[in-house]
């Protein structure tokens, strides 16, 4: 960046412009990406989040604001998974339980739940052999 770039977003004040924005933001996570935010310059770009940022407020109009309280930072369980480790039952059972994952998360995501089912209809397999072999005994 310029030294001319940066002495116009210190002169605009942005970082407290960002720091007010990351006030309303619903999670730590959250309040991070609000104030590591920088300014597009390229004019496709910036057209493409004008376009979805009205078809958010549509969508709100329409349907009301989502609910995203109780939103949590599971970015570390699921890198953890990524990486072949192994995770808690509290964090599966928050990472079953939420319904809000980055796109870039959503492949780890998919893997876990398909793991994560697997292991149930294994463990309903065992509990009925278990229970019709205990019957028979």
């Amino acid at each position: 960046m310029s030294e001319l770039y940066e002495k116009s977003l210190k002169k605009l004040e942005l970082d407290k412009v960002l720091e007010l924005l990351a006030e309303h933001a619903g999670s730590d996570a959250a309040k991070e990406k609000c104030r590591a935010m920088t300014p597009l310059t390229d004019a496709d770009d910036i057209r493409a989040l004008q376009k979805e940022t009205s078809d958010a407020c549509k969508l709100i109009t329409l349907k009301g604001s989502p609910s995203l309280g109780g939103i949590r930072d599971m970015s570390a369980s699921l890198a953890r998974a990524d990486r072949g480790g192994v995770l808690s039952t509290e964090e599966l059972l928050q990472i079953a339980d939420d319904g809000v994952i980055d796109e870039k998360e959503r492949p780890t995501y998919d893997q876990i739940v398909r793991e994560l089912n697997d292991i149930i209809s294994a463990a309903y397999t065992l509990r009925y052999a278990e229970g019709t072999s205990d019957a028979k005994g």
